[in-house]
């Protein structure tokens, strides 16, 4: 794959995974596309395209007219989800698709840990072929920062043991989710932090961005994890970082934006 056949981005758009199982189930591309997506409404609203994305490759345009909550009767056809997005809207023009339609975007692209459904693209954020594509990414929050706190070493190593003991003893994910929420809000309390939305949003964005370099670290000790959980999990991580923005300073708010995007980016192989 060469250069030109990379998305350049020349709008602000929502790129989403979707498989062949789910466009089976609704029948055509664009019902696949439009419901139902774990995002922010206002970064639904200020993207002006929504790309419809299969093993990397860009299979579907669409230009929203509008969005809707999850449960609005506008979905009523379909399995109702709670908490998420979708939208209303038609196949962007000939010109937007001549830009977007068959074209490769690389950080969607499956790779070993990543199952993030959704991501945004900007002008800014176009993407090149690495001529070094066998090598990992390293990508670090640490750069201007000292070293992790040892409590969020601690903590994560914690938070992840509860998650992996409902799923080995119980099969029970949601559980897995319950058991490592509590486990935080337990110890925020413990250490003082007043928890008024939830935990990750009630916690200071540095020890946020502690906690996270901590569960990356912890994931890549356990060698014999198997995929399907590091996917569940990097995707539940993604759900209690899109969280955690409550109301946020703008400082704060791209402070965690880094702390997403590192998480995203990351592999643990």
């Amino acid at each position: 794959m060469d250069d030109s056949n990379i998305v350049n981005f020349e709008h602000n758009v929502m790129a989403v995974r979707i498989s062949s199982e789910i466009i089976e189930e609704r029948g055509d591309i664009y019902s696949a596309t439009r419901y139902a997506w774990k995002a922010s409404l206002d970064k639904c609203k200020a993207a002006q395209y929504v790309l419809a994305v299969s093993k990397g490759k860009v299979i579907g345009v669409f230009k929203p007219t509008k969005w809707f909550p999850s449960t609005d009767k506008e979905f009523k056809k379909f399995d109702l989800v709670k908490d998420r997005y979708g939208f209303k809207g038609e196949v962007a023009s000939s010109e937007i698709l001549a830009i977007y339609f068959g074209k490769y975007i690389p950080d969607m692209i499956p790779k070993r840990g990543d199952a993030q459904p959704v991501r945004y693209f900007s002008p800014d954020k176009n993407q090149k072929i690495s001529n070094d594509s066998g090598d990992q990414k390293k990508s670090s929050l640490k750069s201007n920062k000292n070293e992790i706190d040892p409590k969020w070493k601690y903590n994560a190593s914690k938070s992840l043991g509860f998650y992996l003991k409902a799923i080995r003893q119980n099969n029970d994910y949601d559980q897995a989710e319950e058991w490592f929420n509590n486990y935080m809000i337990e110890q925020l309390e413990n250490s003082g932090v007043e928890i008024e939305w939830s935990w990750n949003a009630d916690i200071p964005v540095n020890d946020l961005r502690d906690f996270t370099e901590s569960l990356v670290e912890c994931i890549r000790e356990f060698k014999d994890l198997e995929e399907d959980i590091i996917g569940a999990f990097h995707t539940f991580y993604i759900n209690v970082l899109q969280d955690s923005y409550g109301e946020k300073s703008k400082a704060d708010a791209k402070s965690l934006d880094n702390i997403l995007d590192y998480w995203c980016e990351v592999q643990f192989d």
